[in-house]
C-alpha cells in the first residue's frame, strides 16, 4: 500500500506513469524507506539528476501516508508515516490470519507432474528433491489462487523391472520374501545390474525378459504386478509421511500401447523415420540431435509413453499447463519432447523444471551403482538423534510426546534442507547440518514460532488488536516490519520464478531477524503500552511464518 502510495506522488509530480517507477531501498534506515533514482528522468527532462531530485523535493508535501521527502544527490528519499505503516501491516496480518499473502483465485489451472519414481527400486534420499519440490511449488500456486492437478508419474515397464525380475528368477525365486518388500526389490536390482556387467552373456536372458513382458506374457505379467504393487505400497507410505495427496497416479504402462500407435502416426506423418529398425525424429536442424522413440528391437523407450501422455493429461483435466519437475540430466530429452509435440501440432503450454542432484559424500546418488541413502535410513537416524536433543530440552514430557516431536522436527529439517538450495544448484546431504537448530534449517524457524507461542502463553491473555503502534520505532522492529510487508511479494516471486528456496530463504530472515529483537528488548517486561504494541508485532510474525512453512510442507510447532 505504501509502495503504491509513494508511486503515485513521484507519478503526479514528474509526469510519469506508476508502470515506469522502479522504487529502491536505501542502504541504511536512516536515509528512508523507499528511493526514486532521478537518473531515469535526465534524459526527458534534459536536466541533471541532482537537479531534479532538488525540483521533486519542493514539489511533493508530506501527507497521512508520507511524513517527509528528503533529496540526496541525485536521489528523492521518502520517509512513511510510522504509526499508519505499523498499524496498517499488523493489523493486516491479524485480520488475514491464516489468508495473509493469499492471492485471489483464478481460472487457470496447471498440472504439476512430480515425483515420478521407478518401481522396483529402491526409494533414496535423491528422490525426496523433486517431491519436496513439486508438492512446495503446488502449495506456492494455489495459495496464489490457481487451481492445481498434483500429479505422478511412475516408471513400471523398461529395462530395470526386467533385470530386476530375471535376478529374481534366476537367482533368488526361492527366497523367504522380507516385510520391507520395496527395500529387497531395490536390492535385487542393485544385484542384477552388477551380475549383467560382470557377465555380458546375460544380456541376452534380460532382453527376452523384456520383450516377454512388453509381449504381454501371463506368468511374467502376473509376477510384475505382484511386485509392482511392493513397490508402490512403500511410495504410499512415504507420500502419507509427508502429506502428500496426488490427484492423478500415471503409470507408464497406462500409455505403452497409446505411445506405440503415436509411433506409426509420426512414420506415416513424414515426421519420424526408420533408420536400422528403430523409429526416430532427426531434429538436427533444430540443433537437438536425434530423438529416439523406439528400439530396433520393438520396445518402447520413455518417449513412446511421454507422447501419449502429454496430451493425456490436457484431455483429461482441461488444463492450462503442464509443468514436469524433472531433474536437469533430462533437460536435453525434454527439448526433444516438446519439439516433437510442436512438429504433431500440439500447441499447449508446456514446461520443464530441472533440478540439480542430490549427492553424499561418497558421490552424487545412483541406484544402479548402489551408492544410495535410503529414504527409510536416513529418517530414523534423523529421529534417533532429534529424539535425544528433545528429551535433553524436555525432562519433563513423557515418551509419547517427545518422540512425535521427533518426528515432526526431522521430516521438517529434512523439507528444509533440500527446499533451501536453489534447484539449480546441486546438493551435498549432511543429516547433522539438517538437524542443527542453530544454522540455517527448518528447526530453526520451528524454534522461533514455538518462542513466539511460548511468550503468547506466558502472557496468558487474549490480545486485540487496539495499540499505540507508534512506540514500535527501535530498529529491530522497523525490520520486522519491513521484512513482514514482503510477505505477499515473497509467495509471488517464487511462483513466478518456481522457486521455494526463495521463501525458505525469506523465513530464515524473519526467524533470525525476530531472534535479534527477542534478545535486545524485553517484551512481557515491559510497561502495558509498549508490551502490547509488542505483542500485537510477534503476533504478526508468527503468523507469516507459519504461512510460509505450510507452503513449504512444513508443519509450524507451538513448542519444541
Amino acid at each position: 500500500m505504501f509502495e503504491q502510495e509513494v508511486k503515485k506522488i513521484i507519478a503526479k509530480a514528474a509526469g510519469l506513469k506508476e508502470i515506469e517507477i522502479a522504487l529502491e531501498t536505501p542502504p541504511h534506515l536512516d536515509m528512508g524507506d523507499y528511493a526514486f533514482p532521478c537518473f531515469v528522468l535526465a534524459k526527458t527532462m534534459k536536466k541533471n539528476p541532482v537537479a531534479i531530485a532538488e525540483e521533486l523535493q519542493k514539489k511533493i508535501k508530506p501527507d497521512a501516508y508520507i511524513e517527509k521527502v528528503k533529496n540526496n544527490g541525485p536521489y528523492l528519499n521518502f520517509f512513511i508515516n510510522k504509526k499508519a505503516f505499523n498499524e496498517s501491516i499488523i493489523k493486516k496480518i491479524l485480520s488475514e490470519k491464516e489468508n495473509c499473502g493469499k492471492g485471489k483465485a483464478s481460472k487457470e489451472k496447471v498440472m504439476i507432474e512430480y515425483s515420478q519414481p521407478n518401481t522396483h527400486k529402491e526409494f533414496h534420499v535423491g528422490h525426496l528433491r523433486t517431491l519436496f519440490l513439486g508438492e512446495s511449488l503446488s502449495r506456492i500456486y494455489e495459495f496464489s489462487g490457481v487451481k492445481v492437478i498434483r500429479a505422478n508419474y511412475i516408471g513400471d515397464v523398461g529395462t530395470h523391472i526386467a533385470i530386476c525380475l530375471w535376478c529374481y528368477l534366476k537367482f533368488h525365486a526361492k527366497d523367504k520374501i522380507p516385510e520391507n518388500k520395496g527395500k529387497y526389490l531395490g536390492k535385487l536390482y542393485v544385484e542384477g545390474v552388477k551380475k549383467v556387467e560382470d557377465n555380458p552373456a546375460y544380456k541376452k536372458e534380460v532382453s527376452e525378459i523384456h520383450q516377454k513382458l512388453e509381449n504381454d506374457d501371463k506368468q511374467l505379467i502376473a509376477l510384475w504386478k505382484k511386485t509392482k504393487e511392493w513397490s508402490m505400497s512403500e511410495f504410499l507410505a512415504i507420500y502419507k509421511e509427508f502429506d502428500v495427496h496426488f490427484d492423478k497416479i500415471y503409470f507408464e504402462s497406462e500409455v505403452e500401447k497409446e505411445g506405440k500407435s503415436i509411433a506409426e502416426i509420426l512414420l506415416k506423418k513424414g515426421i519420424a523415420k526408420i533408420d536400422q529398425g528403430a523409429i526416430l525424429v532427426d531434429l538436427q536442424k533444430y540443433d537437438l540431435g536425434v530423438f529416439l522413440i523406439k528400439k530396433s528391437d520393438g520396445t518402447s523407450l520413455y518417449a513412446t509413453k511421454d507422447l501419449a501422455l502429454a496430451s493425456r493429461k490436457f484431455k483429461e483435466f482441461a488444463i492450462d499447463e503442464s509443468i514436469y519437475v524433472v531433474d536437469s540430466r533430462q533437460k536435453m530429452y525434454f527439448q526433444q519432447l516438446f519439439k516433437v509435440l510442436a512438429l504433431m501440432g500440439f500447441t499447449k503450454k508446456l514446461l520443464h523444471l530441472p533440478y540439480e542432484f542430490v549427492a553424499l559424500k561418497e558421490g552424487p546418488i545412483s541406484s544402479r551403482k548402489g551408492i544410495m541413502a535410503l529414504y527409510e535410513e536416513v529418517r530414523d537416524a534423523m529421529i534417533k538423534k532429534s529424539y535425544e536433543e528433545t528429551k535433553k530440552r524436555h525432562a519433563d514430557w513423557n515418551e509419547k510426546k517427545i518422540m512425535q516431536n521427533a518426528k515432526q522436527i526431522t521430516l521438517s529439517a529434512l523439507r528444509f534442507s533440500i527446499l533451501k538450495i536453489d534447484h539449480n544448484k546441486v546438493i551435498t546431504f549432511d543429516i547433522d547440518e539438517a538437524l542443527d537448530f542453530e544454522g540455517e534449517t527448518g528447526p530453526y524457524i520451528q524454534y522461533a514460532h514455538a518462542r513466539i507461542c511460548s511468550i503468547l502463553k506466558n502472557y496468558g491473555k487474549k490480545t486485540d488488536a487496539k495499540a499505540d503502534f507508534s512506540l514500535l520505532h527501535e530498529p529491530e522492529e522497523k525490520e520486522l516490519l519491513l521484512l513482514l510487508q514482503q510477505f505477499p511479494f515473497m509467495v509471488a516471486d517464487a511462483k513466478e520464478h518456481y522457486k521455494p528456496a526463495l521463501m525458505a530463504r525469506y523465513l530464515l530472515d524473519l526467524s533470525q531477524k525476530f531472534n535479534e529483537y527477542y534478545h535486545k528488548h524485553q517484551i512481557l517486561k515491559e510497561k502495558e503500552s509498549v508490551k502490547k504494541a509488542r505483542l500485537l508485532l510477534v503476533s504478526a510474525v508468527k503468523i507469516v511464518l507459519a504461512n510460509g512453512l505450510l507452503l513449504l510442507g512444513i508443519d509450524a510447532l507451538d513448542e519444541m
